[in-house]
């Protein structure tokens, strides 16, 4: 397929990747470590941001480096040069405002398009990461596992209220990603509950080669949330 999913998929499963040399213990799974059905496989250690840990992190680096934090409304990307911490106009903007530059003042960007995003997070820690591809596969969804870092820890968010009382959120941080889908244009922002099924259902019975992912059976498959993202 000429999707984006497909190009993803066609060169995540060659068994001569551009990343062969790279990926630390890559190796092709020989035929006898093959689970019924599964024509070629590859297996490489590889790495996993959870970005709800990552991001704080970075955002915690910056203000130690002594970085000023700072949030506005800007209409126009010139706005953005008074919003400088020293009070003098800022000598470099760099623009990151994704699917806002479409609208603003100064960018107008209509080449930037949303892509819709669906994944399901569960509880379940199976301890691999993987990625399926077959003859069902559609346009612009996959089939892939992906486990998050702090597996099985909560953080607490703290929201000031001007009252005076304030509320606290607590957050997942851990847990297992099932994906997903990747559809262009598209400014949905409601999870599917149909494509949670589906994204859901063929990782049930994934297995690949040991260990096998007891932990994504059908009985114990708990605490599942799903999310939509551009």
């Amino acid at each position: 397929m000429d999707s984006a999913i497909g190009q993803w998929q066609r060169e995540l499963l060659r068994t001569d990747p551009w990343y062969a040399s790279l990926m630390p213990n890559f190796r092709v799974l020989p035929q006898e470590e093959l689970p019924p059905g599964i024509d070629s496989a590859t297996s490489f250690t590889s790495v996993c941001i959870n970005t709800s840990i990552y991001l704080p992190y970075l955002a915690g680096q910056c203000l130690k480096a002594g970085v000023r934090l700072k949030r506005g409304i800007v209409s126009h990307i010139d706005d953005a040069a008074g919003l400088h911490a020293s009070g003098q106009p800022a000598s470099l903007i760099v623009n990151c405002t994704g699917l806002g530059a479409r609208c603003l003042g100064g960018v107008d960007d209509q080449s930037v398009f949303p892509a819709r995003g669906q994944i399901v997070l569960v509880r379940n820690e199976p301890n691999i990461m993987c990625g399926v591809s077959g003859t069902d596969d559609s346009g612009d969804e996959c089939v892939y596992i992906m486990q998050r870092a702090a597996g099985g820890t909560f953080g607490v968010t703290c929201f000031p209220h001007k009252l005076g009382k304030n509320s606290l959120r607590l957050r997942y941080l851990g847990g297992t990603i099932l994906g997903g889908c990747y559809q262009k244009n598209s400014w949905e922002s409601q999870p599917d509950m149909n494509m949670a099924m589906r994204i859901s259902k063929p990782l049930l019975s994934v297995s690949v080669s040991a260990p096998p992912i007891p932990n994504l059976q059908s009985s114990q498959c708990n605490a599942a949330s799903t999310f939509a993202h551009n």
